[in-house]
């Protein structure tokens, strides 16, 4: 112990171990892969400071699993902050294996505001690690099914793989496969999804070759193209009905109180209001605007074509209904046809402003971030499960990650994801409880200022081991 402290301060200076004034967290020189703590005394701060743990020493090796026991305010997470390098009140060496990858995860399971993929990669926008079909697993693991809805795609092809088997069932029927395949989808959809969604490309092309069993080959494309378009029509059926009132509106008020429009007119309002919504509903689709970075697309080229004909079509109807055709109507349209024009095109442009924000406002809010996860805390700590499990990490800090879900399914999930750790995964949990006990090899008592580890003793199943003496 002594010999540990003169290796690391003899390359900085000459100094007393007892007036080193903090913690002292840093990598093993030797390449070893333990965790080895000495001689720490953990303080709290102040002026009237309450030592928490007084020259503790402690040795954890890979594949330790390790559970943290002890009273209220005996210190636990403070220890597990003090490994971290994120406490400094009070003294000792300790010494991490090098070129690891540590987590920690706590009961609070804090979310950044970033969109659940971001969240769920835990790195930034743009540089996902795992596919979007990892992260759907990793979520259906720990029963956030959900979630899956923002992961673009992934709740598609859920949808599609049930069409399937509902295609195998009805086979035998002889009805058309793709009026079945498109009942299916319109029924299925609205209770599948909350969200405005679209048929990625890697969806489709799923989709194509999940048809070809299905459907001979003279009529494959007719069928497929059908489904794909139903598939769409219904996923973006929730914006189109939001639009529609929308158009509704704008088409009362756009239509002027000076002159009352001519179907003519009317029909001019119409094309410039397509020309320019196609133009403009393109571009916000393509915005990828930092301002904007936790919108994800969620429409397609056809989507945007069916947005852009459900306003021009609604409000065309709309102000055709208020239009005025008679003959006097008619020669005073047309002496100012070239002076109305303007006021046409001008009310026009006007109108796609208003639909753009709509569209916008409509899309955003559908988009979750950690701001806006409305989560359970039991579901949070799933989400931090998920993630746990997705990373693999080779030190992994837990601090009461199952304290808001009961007890069953607590254990449960807390036992899948240490099966699924890789083997020499060092995992140091805090709990109250000891139903997750039965799943770790050491527990660390804190009690009296120090920390008494002993192996537990497995037992059968369903029964609480307790520590070997």
């Amino acid at each position: 112990m002594a010999k540990a402290f003169d290796e690391f301060y003899k390359s900085t200076a000459p100094i007393a171990h007892s007036e080193v004034p903090f913690i002292v967290v840093t990598e093993s020189a030797d390449d070893c892969p333990d965790i080895r703590v000495y001689d720490l005394t953990v303080r709290t701060p102040g002026d009237n400071p309450r030592v928490l743990l007084q020259g503790v020493n402690l040795h954890f090796k890979p594949g330790d699993r390790v559970i943290f026991t002890g009273a209220s305010g005996s210190g636990k997470t403070t220890a597990v902050k003090a490994l971290m390098n994120s406490w400094d009140y009070g003294q000792g060496l300790v010494v991490m294996p090098r070129n690891v990858k540590t987590m920690l995860f706590s009961q609070a399971a804090y979310a950044p505001n970033a969109n659940l993929r971001t969240i769920l990669n835990m790195t930034t926008e743009g540089k996902e690690n795992f596919t979007d079909r990892e992260l759907r697993h990793a979520l259906q693991s720990v029963g956030l099914n959900k979630l899956v809805e923002q992961i673009p795609g992934q709740q598609v092809e859920i949808l599609i793989d049930e069409m399937m088997n509902h295609l195998k069932n009805t086979s035998h029927l002889k009805k058309d496969v793709g009026q079945v395949a498109v009942d299916f989808v319109q029924r299925r959809i609205p209770e599948m999804f909350s969200t405005v969604q679209f048929v990625p490309n890697e969806q489709r092309n799923y989709l194509r070759q999940s048809l070809r069993t299905h459907v001979p080959e003279s009529d494959f494309d007719d069928v497929f193209h059908r489904v794909a378009d139903a598939m769409d029509d219904a996923l973006m059926a929730p914006l189109q009905k939001r639009l529609a009132l929308f158009a509704a509106d704008i088409a009362t008020r756009k239509r002027g109180k000076i002159y009352a429009y001519t179907p003519a007119k009317i029909k001019y309002f119409a094309w410039s209001l397509r020309r320019a919504l196609n133009k403009a509903v393109k571009a916000y689709m393509n915005n990828d605007d930092t301002d904007d970075a936790f919108r994800e697309i969620r429409l397609n080229e056809y989507q945007t074509r069916r947005v852009v004909d459900t306003i021009v079509n609604h409000t065309r109807d709309e102000m055709m209904k208020q239009a005025s055709s008679g003959p006097m109507h008619q020669v005073f349209n047309a002496a100012s046809w070239p002076l109305s024009l303007a006021a046409v095109r001008m009310k026009a442009r006007s109108a796609v402003n208003e639909i753009v924000q709509a569209v916008t406002f409509f899309m955003e809010k559908q988009v979750m971030t950690g701001d806006t996860m409305s989560l359970s805390g039991g579901e949070r700590q799933k989400l931090m499960i998920a993630i746990a499990t997705l990373h693999q990490p080779d030190i992994l800090f837990l601090d009461e990650i199952t304290a808001a879900l009961d007890k069953e399914t607590g254990a449960i999930l807390y036992k899948d994801m240490l099966d699924h750790l890789p083997k020499h995964t060092i995992v140091l949990s805090i709990a109250h409880n000891t139903h997750i006990m039965p799943y770790h090899t050491l527990h660390a008592h804190l009690e009296n200022q120090g920390i008494t580890v002993r192996r537990i003793a497995q037992q059968a199943p369903g029964v609480t081991p307790t520590p070997s003496v």
